[in-house]
């Protein structure tokens, strides 16, 4: 018999690859990353870099204006494979003006999919 799995997900998610940024909030350094989905609750990437969970970061989404600028914190990670991470991050303290942006965002790369 099929389980049925619930979605606990509270934002539905686009999935595509895109590039990103990130930083953990107590560094200076940028990495690249490729984001797999996105909502405007949180993404899914991909890092080699370890980060345990809770872990502070700054994140950075290209667009066609400025970049926006979002913090969050990881909420999972699934090893890959050596020194290759699958990362949940959940956006935090995302300001109104910040979602309406974060929304139009994602509006723009679902035009990107068509």
């Amino acid at each position: 018999m099929e389980e049925k799995i619930m979605e606990k997900r509270e934002a539905p998610r686009l999935k595509i690859n895109y590039l990103m940024k990130y930083s953990r909030k107590d560094s200076i350094a940028r990495f690249h990353a490729f984001f797999n989905d996105i909502s405007e609750k949180g993404l899914r990437f991909l890092s080699k870099e370890y980060l345990p969970k809770a872990t502070p970061l700054f994140i950075e989404l290209s667009s066609e204006e400025e970049p926006l600028k979002l913090y969050g914190r990881v909420v999972w990670q699934n090893s890959l494979g050596k020194n290759f991470y699958e990362l949940g991050v959940s956006f935090e303290e995302v300001p109104r003006e910040k979602k309406t942006l974060l929304c139009k965002y994602i509006e723009t790369l679902k035009g990107k999919l068509a």
